[in-house]
């Protein structure tokens, strides 16, 4: 127990014993009670030090956190570097790159349009778009801030890399080009091409840019200038750096990786600060942006044609928690990584910013717990049912919350028993430890990140699965994952590949229309491959010359084959196909 808990512990007591009338109490209590308050902040505020300084390090990539309740602030820190080459200390006022968190100035704007009767959120896209092929759909304004239009997030068979930063009209054709996903508003899949979509619609009502469009009537008005909407070209001053881990656990700084904006219009591309941010949710709470009206429809979670809840409203994921909200979005790019996290009915607001990929998930989770004072789940010491009622496949719908409709091998989920211990693999996953925790009900590996909720027939036997986020989370929980009867294959021999080869296939590639970069790196007479940011090694087996699979996983391929240049090419075909570029050896 601190200090400041003992005065207020002593001081009550003292109160209890000396003061016979309940007003004297009331009173005395009133002048003590910013030391209680003061006690309650240190508490939080030594946790969250727990949490994110033990998990940065003083000479790696920074963390920033921000606090606030009733509107006023808990905690503000930063820890570690703003950048690692120059020994530069983070500072809270550091501003960076927000991701995702975009999408919400996006459809924000959208709402001020409809506002100011300019645009309906039920139109056509084509009244705004006129020559865009929906595949003989409605395609709604309402439907692309929802993810719920079936236009493709991900393209998958780009061969050109001037579409990206093409004239918006290219950009369209191209990406109408492809099938819907799904009819639209009956399912969600997270989507970044409808957000850019939505922000070309931005400017053609408007008749302004979406950065100045943004500027004017978002920022200004909120008072934000330290905030703005980046490009290629754009001056990034006082932008700290970011960084991804390379395969041989050094930090790469993400600028050397030529990163690029233009693409990420409307649902990635600006850049702010820890008080900006808090101001832009502070004006929205005010009625500064758009009316309470169209702010409460923004925070609550879009109905599907069946009757179930996407969890997502307009730019802002939303989920019911007992008797109160959480609204929150998750946002990364290019080794920026920010949680924005806030409770309306609790008044508290959280921004949490890592600069080196890190986990953005679980710990502003345990930091809302704590002041929320909700528990996390708690496994059972042991399963009284049969483990195997769960073993089998299940469909697996979303992969981070993108449908799998148009995956090009099947998409599922194994479950399976280990040394007496239920596991869930996830196709394109590892292996997560599941926790008895009721009937049916496992909490995983993380206990803060939630169930696996089994669902059985009448015949009392497993017949789905879903996944249910603990205090909150994304994507349609609503889905159950069927249980399923998969036919395996043998998996192919591998073969020698010749280490001269291997070096050639060795270096940094990039996809251009994910900003995506994958890094190949030869150790011994073995490649290893991995992500923007992942530091998970993947060993890829060599089963022809060019040809490797992921090692336990063989419907996950990669070949390499040299362009008309000479420049060597990854194409990458598992749960989507997508082609890398080598930049760099």
């Amino acid at each position: 127990m601190g200090f400041q808990e003992r005065v207020f512990n002593l001081s009550f007591a003292y109160v209890q014993f000396t003061l016979k009338t309940p007003a004297m109490r009331r009173l005395l209590l009133l002048l003590l009670f910013p030391i209680h308050v003061f006690a309650q902040n240190l508490q939080i505020e030594k946790f969250i030090d727990s949490l994110v300084g033990t998990s940065t390090k003083p000479n790696a990539p920074g963390s920033m956190i921000l606090v606030v309740q009733d509107g006023k602030e808990l905690i503000k820190k930063a820890y570690g570097l703003a950048n690692l080459e120059l020994k530069v200390p983070l500072r809270t006022d550091h501003a960076f790159a927000i991701g995702s968190v975009t999408k919400q100035f996006t459809a924000f704007a959208i709402l001020q349009l409809v506002q100011n009767g300019k645009l309906s959120l039920s139109d056509d896209i084509r009244k705004y778009i006129p020559f865009y092929d929906t595949h003989g759909k409605v395609i709604t304004i309402e439907n692309l801030l929802t993810h719920t239009s079936g236009i493709s997030g991900n393209l998958t068979q780009l061969r050109q890399e001037n579409v990206v930063d093409a004239h918006a009209d290219n950009f369209l054709r191209y990406v109408m080009n492809f099938p819907l996903d799904f009819e639209p508003g009956t399912d969600y899949s997270y989507s970044n091409n409808g957000y850019r979509i939505a922000a070309i619609i931005v400017e053609r009502v408007s008749g302004q840019t979406y950065a100045d469009y943004v500027t004017e009537h978002l920022f200004a008005p909120a008072g934000m200038n330290q905030s703005f909407v980046t490009d290629d070209l754009h001056t990034m001053d006082n932008v700290v750096s970011s960084y991804i881990r390379g395969l041989n656990g050094t930090w790469r700084n993400a600028s050397t990786l030529r990163p690029e904006w233009n693409w990420a219009k409307g649902a990635g591309n600006i850049i702010s600060t820890l008080d900006d941010m808090f101001k832009w949710e502070s004006a929205l709470i005010s009625g500064k942006i758009v009316s309470q009206e169209l702010l409460e429809r923004a925070q609550t979670s879009y109905k599907l044609k069946d009757g179930s809840y996407t969890r997502y409203g307009y730019g802002l994921n939303v989920m019911m928690h007992e008797n109160f909200r959480v609204v929150h979005h998750n946002g990364g790019i290019y080794g920026y990584r920010n949680a924005f996290v806030y409770v309306p009915e609790k008044k508290i607001y959280l921004q949490f910013v890592n600069l080196g990929a890190g986990d953005i998930l679980s710990i502003p989770k345990k930091i809302l717990a704590r002041m929320l004072q909700v528990p996390t789940p708690v496994a059972s010491e042991k399963y009284l049912g049969n483990l195997s009622d769960y073993e089998g496949n299940y469909e697996q719908h979303y992969v981070d919350g993108v449908v799998t409709t148009r995956a090009k091998i099947p998409v599922y989920s194994t479950v399976m028993i280990k040394s007496d211990s239920l596991y869930f693999l996830e196709r394109l996953g590892s292996p997560v430890l599941l926790r008895p925790a009721g009937k049916d009900r496992f909490i995983t590996g993380r206990s803060e990140d939630g169930f696996y909720q089994f669902t059985r027939d009448k015949k009392d036997k497993v017949i789905s699965v879903r996944l249910i986020p603990f205090l909150y989370g994304s994507g349609n929980s609503s889905v159950e994952n069927k249980r399923i009867v998969v036919s395996h294959h043998a998996a192919p021999q591998s073969v020698n590949v010749n280490t001269d080869v291997l070096k050639k296939y060795a270096g940094t590639y990039y996809r251009p229309e994910l900003a995506s970069y994958l890094f190949i790196e030869l150790q011994g007479n073995k490649l290893f491959a991995n992500g923007l940011g992942t530091p998970q090694k993947i060993e890829l087996v060599p089963v022809a010359d060019n040809k490797f699979i992921r090692k336990g996983n063989d419907e996950f391929s990669y070949s390499f084959t040299p362009d008309v240049n000479g420049i060597m090419k990854i194409t990458v075909s598992g749960f989507t196909q997508a082609d890398y570029k080598k930049i760099a050896d």
